[in-house]
Formats: C-alpha cells, structure tokens, sequence
C-alpha cells in the first residue's frame, strides 16, 4: 500500500505579529508573499483526525517550502523542527479527533517577491513490511 498526502491547503488563519489586526485573514497555502520589511506572522489551521490504522500505519507532518519557520505546534505542543527548514521537514506526529496546527514564520526584509510557500501535508504512510 502506497503513502497517501492529504493536502493542508485551506483553511489557513494568518495573523501578523506586529500588526493591529484582530481578525486573522484567511489565505490558502502555497501562497506568494512580498516583504516590504521583516514579517512575523502566525499561521494557523484546525483539522480532523483522517483514518489511519494504527496497527499498519503511521501519521507524518510533511513541511515543504517553509523557509523562515521559527517554530511549528500542534495542539499547544511544541514539534521537534531539526535542520533548515528550506529543505523541507517530515515530522511524525499524533492526533486527536479534533487538531489545531500552529506555524510561526519570519519572512525576511530581504526576500522580495518569494514564493510559493508552504506545502503543508499530513502523510499516512504504512509500516515497513518484515
């Protein structure tokens, strides 16, 4: 049996950090951003628990084009980020019935017009066959 991606592309809540907004806007992931000064923003998105057998399979948090990730949560649990996140990240994770995924990202003055970030994916993937 093959992996499956389910795709986190919706849905996504962005607020800025240094910024009066009260009301997150929501944007769709991957997205193109220009920086006209460094941005800390906060994104964030709620999901369900997709099926997975957990005698035969496994849960992974696939992090791709994120440059500029500071730190990423899942229900108010901080999630083990090694090495640069520009080359992408798979990270296995647990669930609930009902999840919230918080990313903190610093996009750099310097950037320009960069993009697209953010190819955010939950990976089912099944066990190694002995």
């Amino acid at each position: 049996m093959p992996e499956h991606r389910i795709r986190l592309r919706g849905g996504w809540e962005l607020l800025e950090a240094e910024s009066s907004q009260t009301v997150p806007a929501v944007v769709n992931l991957p997205f193109r951003f220009v920086a006209t000064g460094s941005r800390k923003v906060r994104l964030s998105r709620k999901f369900g628990r997709p099926r997975l057998d957990l005698r035969r399979e496994s849960l992974w948090l696939s992090l791709g084009s994120v440059p500029g990730l500071g730190s990423a949560s899942l229900n108010g649990n901080a999630l083990a980020i090694e090495g640069p996140a520009e080359q992408g990240l798979e990270i296995p994770v647990e669930i609930s019935e009902r999840n919230e995924l918080v990313l903190e990202v610093v996009f750099p003055a310097d950037q320009g017009e960069a993009g697209p970030w953010g190819e955010i994916a939950l990976v089912i993937r099944p066990f190694p066959i002995p």
